[in-house]
């Protein structure tokens, strides 16, 4: 994703990651088998494409920790990278794919705003949190002081 500040992706976007490159496969691969205009060395290559990158998508659980939600995130849009190069070679064989065909970098913009958002989010969480810190510790009376001991 790259940017100046490092990207903290959550199970629910990552899954939700999943969810959409396991449907754009099961689509173009009904149009592969139904599509004609390949040569049997395309369609095998495909097929290991395919299979490879679907049994990824509906096995892969993200996780806080392993495997890292960031860690599925990205290797989920290194596919759907993947399957759009096949997406066009399939269009440009001259396949039907039915589906519209959407480059996944195609608006970066928007995960760039998404990332900013999160921070912004943990940087006020922070501040509130640190407020009603130091609110809760002025409700704290100071220990008593002890009293001068007089000279005489």
């Amino acid at each position: 994703m790259g940017g100046l500040l490092p990207t903290f992706i959550d199970p629910a976007a990552a899954t939700s990651q999943l969810t959409s490159l396991a449907t754009n496969l099961d689509s173009t691969n009904n149009a592969v088998l139904s599509c004609t205009a390949l040569s049997s060395t395309q369609a095998q290559a495909w097929n290991s494409f395919y299979m490879t990158a679907s049994q990824w998508a509906k096995t892969t659980t993200p996780g806080w920790i392993t495997p890292s939600s960031d860690a599925v995130y990205e290797q989920a849009r290194v596919y759907a990278r993947t399957l759009y190069a096949w997406q066009q070679q399939l269009q440009k064989a001259g396949c039907n794919l039915g589906i519209p065909v959407v480059d996944p970098d195609a608006n970066p913009q928007v995960d760039q705003f998404l990332n900013a958002l999160k921070y912004t989010a943990f940087v006020v969480g922070g501040l509130t949190g640190a407020y009603v810190l130091y609110s809760i510790l002025q409700l704290i009376p100071p220990p008593p002081r002890e009293a001068p001991e007089k000279k005489e």
